[in-house]
């Protein structure tokens, strides 16, 4: 469906786009007369509505509710079709609530509707430096003027905008892993010289020309140290007490673990010597896509 908008705000006139394009493939509007909708609240709002279809009484409360979501979260010359709400959120109401962040003492508040959409990440291994700034300071993403650093995107994203969140899911997470390997090792030089001193009899001749030649080695290490400590878990235990420590519950019923880098992400946490990609768990599976 179509439909034009315009606002007045205190007599002065704006026009208003939705944030997420909207569906141009349906039939031509009929004519029709227009609606106006005059709400008084600290603000004047005067909406004009022009719908065309069977369903114009439910396109009205939706520009209602969307001018509700767009005063609430300080944007009220912006105004989002509550349609692009639902798309890109689990419900209509986990859109419409409003969430808050600190980032540097800053309080901030943000919900689907004042939630940019995230730009894509692409970092070369020239740009390692980069990457580690950009983690913890980054700006690419402004809310309020304040700038959203990488590291906060997967809590603020994945819940209120998944299906933004899932197209950034898998660069977010293999940088993610690098920048954990940087800060763990001491930064550039100390991470490379653990994957080509330290590992290079067991992990071959590491290619780190690439992200990816880096990220596969950092994989091969974290595999074989998950192999070793799932080993060690074993033999420290017997098979009794193994199966009691190292179990889970899945629908209502126990489950011993059976993966290496379950046993051992356990066994350290046990240890209290956890691996620095033990936060979150862990992507192991062979067919991560690429970064490069």
């Amino acid at each position: 469906m179509q439909r034009s908008q315009q606002t007045d705000f205190s007599s002065s006139s704006t026009s208003i786009s939705d944030d997420v394009p909207t569906d141009t493939s349906s039939a031509p509007l009929a004519p029709s007369t227009p609606q106006k909708l005059d709400i008084t609240y600290t603000h004047h709002h005067i909406l004009s509505f022009n719908t065309a279809t069977p369903s114009s009484d439910n396109t009205l409360a939706d520009q209602i509710k969307a001018l509700k979501l767009s005063i609430v979260s300080s944007q009220p010359d912006t105004l989002l079709a509550s349609d692009d709400v639902r798309n890109d959120s689990a419900s209509s109401e986990a859109a419409l609530l409003m969430k808050t962040i600190t980032i540097d003492g800053i309080s901030i508040q943000y919900n689907a509707t004042n939630l940019p959409e995230p730009p894509v990440l692409s970092y070369k291994v020239n740009q390692l430096e980069k990457l580690l700034y950009d983690w913890d300071h980054s700006s690419k993403i402004m809310i309020n003027g304040v700038g959203i650093s990488i590291c906060h995107w997967k809590k603020m994203y994945s819940w209120t905008r998944p299906k933004a969140w899932k197209q950034i899911k898998d660069q977010w997470t293999k940088y993610k892993f690098i920048v954990g390997a940087l800060k763990f090792h001491g930064g550039i030089e100390g991470m490379v010289d653990y994957l080509t001193s330290r590992t290079s009899a067991r992990l071959g001749s590491p290619k780190l020309t690439t992200m990816t030649g880096i990220s596969d080695a950092l994989r091969k290490a974290r595999n074989i140290r998950n192999k070793n400590d799932a080993a060690k878990a074993r033999k420290e235990y017997d098979m009794d007490e193994f199966n009691e420590l190292f179990s889970y519950k899945k629908g209502g019923k126990k489950h011993v673990m059976k993966r290496e880098q379950d046993i051992a992400r356990f066994y350290r946490k046990v240890r209290d010597n956890e691996a620095y990609w033990d936060e979150d768990g862990e992507r192991a599976s062979e067919d991560e896509i690429e970064i490069d």
